[in-house]
């Protein structure tokens, strides 16, 4: 096979490059031990993301260019981490996490970069390709998302992979769309050639080009689209852990407000998300509606800017001296708590079999009146047969 060496050898930063390479797994292990292997040679720190069987082909053809995979190890050039691994850990709930993805992934290539020597980094990842090939589609799309923010933050080359043949596959274009909209350069494997293409596909060559062009002009209408990257009823509950009811709910109160399709149905985005998570958070810790709803108007319904910050000011700390009492009752109670385990588990080793209803003979039952928690599990006419103390 052959590849294209004017970017896949030194893609400028950031470069967020997919291959596409179905079953041809030897294409795949070719084109990411070349892209790890010129990056060793710069001083590049490495990552690799991959599964048990691709991360013994590529360290296989990395021995083979002549680069010593351990001693890069050893050396804090090169991290090997297991796809399968990572990604059991980094989906929460079936949607992904950003503090985990940031704590393995983020992690790791802030580590390279530290390394004495190191000048840029590159990652090779399957996350979303063992996310893709389960049909966690939604899952794939939300890891591209994270990649993009690391992106964002430091300049650095990722290479993703796909099980996808831009030919065989019987996928839907707008499940491919998504795929190519989220990288910067696609190479396209087929057995016998592989056609690396720019996003302006100005290469030519066979029906993988028409395919692979059929499929890159959805993807930059649905770019150019309004409702990029928004997300169904369905999918916003499942990534916020709530019910499509308690979105509409929160819509009604004017906390939220998705945008709708032309045939009405609703679609979330990123800001929506946010409001909506915080109003249940602060809702399952106990915290009024009205109180959520003055937040989100403070600044709305303010005339000026100093009179919105003077709202703010005021609701921020009327909502921190409720979260320091509350923290301070939680404290009591945790001790109250602490103080009942330690009656309770004295009874293990009591010699005195206790009752249902308490155990007179126990030398903690003197202490159990004086926590409050264990009075709640004795019976509520105990206090009508007890003698008035003298």
């Amino acid at each position: 096979m052959q590849s294209c060496p004017h970017w896949l050898e030194t893609p400028r930063s950031p470069a967020h490059i997919v291959q596409l390479y179905g079953e041809d797994h030897g294409a795949l292990a070719g084109n990411v031990s070349r892209f790890l292997y010129d990056g060793w040679k710069l001083g590049d720190g490495l990552l690799v993301v991959a599964t048990a069987q691709h991360r013994e082909a590529i360290v296989e053809r990395l021995r083979a260019e002549g680069m010593d995979p351990t001693e890069a190890e050893r050396q804090g050039q090169l991290v090997l981490l297991s796809a399968e691994t990572v990604l059991a850990e980094v989906l929460v709930g079936g949607s992904p996490s950003p503090l985990v993805f940031d704590g393995i992934i983020g992690k790791a290539l802030r580590s390279l970069l530290d390394r004495a020597g190191a000048t840029d980094l590159r990652a090779f990842g399957e996350l979303v390709g063992l996310a893709w090939r389960a049909g966690l589609y939604s899952a794939a799309a939300q890891l591209e998302e994270l990649w993009h923010q690391l992106l964002s933050a430091g300049s650095f080359k990722v290479l993703c992979a796909y099980p996808i043949d831009l030919v065989e596959t019987d996928a839907e274009a707008d499940l491919i769309a998504p795929v190519l909209q989220a990288h910067t350069h696609l190479l396209a494997s087929v057995p016998g050639y592989e056609l690396a293409l720019c996003r302006r596909l100005d290469c030519s060559d066979s029906q993988i080009v028409d395919r692979a062009r059929e499929f890159a002009t959805k993807a930059s209408v649905r770019r150019r689209s309004p409702i990029a990257g928004l997300l169904k009823t369905g999918d916003a509950a499942r990534v916020l852990g709530t019910t499509a009811r308690t979105l509409l709910f929160y819509e009604e109160e004017g906390l939220i407000r998705p945008r709708r399709t032309a045939r009405g149905s609703r679609l979330y985005s990123r800001f929506d998300l946010a409001r909506a998570a915080i109003a249940i958070r602060l809702s399952q810790m106990g915290f009024p509606l009205k109180l959520v709803k003055r937040l989100a108007s403070a600044r709305s319904t303010a005339r000026t800017g100093r009179e919105a910050s003077a709202r703010l000011v005021v609701l921020l700390e009327s909502l921190q001296q409720e979260v320091r009492e509350r923290a301070s009752n939680l404290g009591t109670l945790g001790r109250e708590i602490q103080h009942a385990l330690s009656l309770v588990r004295r009874c293990s080793a009591c010699p005195h079999p206790p009752t249902s209803t308490g155990c007179p003979a126990c030398p903690s039952e003197a202490g159990a009146d004086e926590s409050a928690l264990l009075q709640l599990t004795q019976e509520a006419n105990r206090s009508r047969s007890e003698k008035p103390r003298s």
